[in-house]
C-alpha cells in the first residue's frame, strides 16, 4: 500500500512539475490547438488572435483602445490595413511564381527594375534578423522576420557602405528634406526612417510569394513571423 502512495505522490510531483516547466506551451495548446502558434509573446494587456483571409493568415495582437483592421481587395491577392491621415497603409501582396523560378530568379527580376542609378546604391539583401536575448536569457523580440524553418526573405535596400557614408555626413539620420528617400524606387525602396519592404518565400507554396510593406519604427502589431499564404 505504501507503495502505491508513494508512487501516486511521484506521479503528481512530476505532473506539477511538467506542468511548471511547460505552462507556455501548454497555455498555447489550450488557446490555438496543434497547429500553428504565435512565434513569441504579445505586448502587456494584448493578446494574439489569428487572422485569416481568402489566400493568408497571421497572428494580430489585439490591444484595448487600439483598433488595427486589415481588409483584403477581391482576388484576395492583397491584405491591408485602412489608410491613416497621413497617407500610410501597411499592406501585404501575393504574387505568384513558376515552378522553375527560384527566390533568387525572383529577386533578380525585381532588382532589374531599378534604374542605373538606383543599382549603383542598392542591393539584394538577406533580412532575417537572430532573436536577441536580455541578461536574464528571456528572448528580445523586435517586430522583425527572424529565422524561420520554411521561410527565406530578401529584400532590396541601401548598400551598406552607401548607408554608412549618408549616416556619417550627418551625423545619423539626414531627414526627409536631404532627399534620400526612395533611394530604390518607390516599388521596393522607402523611406530612410522606414524598414524597407522585403519579400518573402516559404517551401510550402512554392507557386506563391509575398512583398511584406514597408513599415516605420512602430511596426504593425502582427506576428511577421506566423504569415502563412
Amino acid at each position: 500500500m505504501s507503495k502505491i502512495k508513494f508512487n501516486s505522490v511521484l506521479a503528481a510531483f512530476t505532473l506539477i512539475a511538467f506542468g511548471i516547466l511547460f505552462q507556455n506551451a501548454i497555455a498555447n495548446l489550450l488557446t490555438y490547438g496543434w497547429n500553428d502558434w504565435p512565434t513569441h509573446e504579445a505586448d502587456e494587456h494584448c493578446s494574439w488572435v489569428r487572422q485569416t483571409f481568402s489566400q493568408l493568415s497571421f497572428f494580430k495582437q489585439e490591444c484595448p483602445g487600439v483598433p488595427y483592421d486589415f481588409v483584403e481587395n477581391d482576388k484576395g491577392t492583397l491584405v491591408q490595413t485602412q489608410e491613416t491621415k497621413y497617407g500610410y497603409s501597411f499592406k501585404l501582396e501575393l504574387f505568384t511564381r513558376a515552378g522553375s523560378e527560384t527566390p533568387q530568379d525572383v529577386m533578380k527580376a525585381w532588382y532589374a527594375k531599378l534604374t542605373p542609378e538606383q543599382r549603383k546604391v542598392c542591393e539584394i539583401q538577406s533580412v532575417d534578423e537572430p532573436v536577441t536575448y536580455f541578461p536574464d536569457g528571456k528572448p528580445n523580440f523586435h517586430q522583425r522576420p527572424n529565422p524561420t524553418e520554411h521561410k527565406t526573405r530578401y529584400a532590396i535596400g541601401i548598400k551598406s557602405d552607401v548607408w554608412q557614408q549618408i549616416t556619417e555626413k550627418y551625423g545619423g539620420d539626414p531627414g526627409s528634406s536631404a532627399g534620400y528617400d526612395y533611394m530604390c524606387g518607390h516599388e521596393v525602396g522607402t523611406t530612410w526612417g522606414s524598414y524597407p519592404p522585403y519579400f518573402e518565400f516559404d517551401d510550402r507554396s512554392p507557386e506563391k510569394y509575398l512583398l511584406v510593406g514597408s513599415y516605420a519604427f512602430e511596426a504593425p502589431p502582427i506576428d511577421l513571423n506566423s504569415i502563412r499564404f
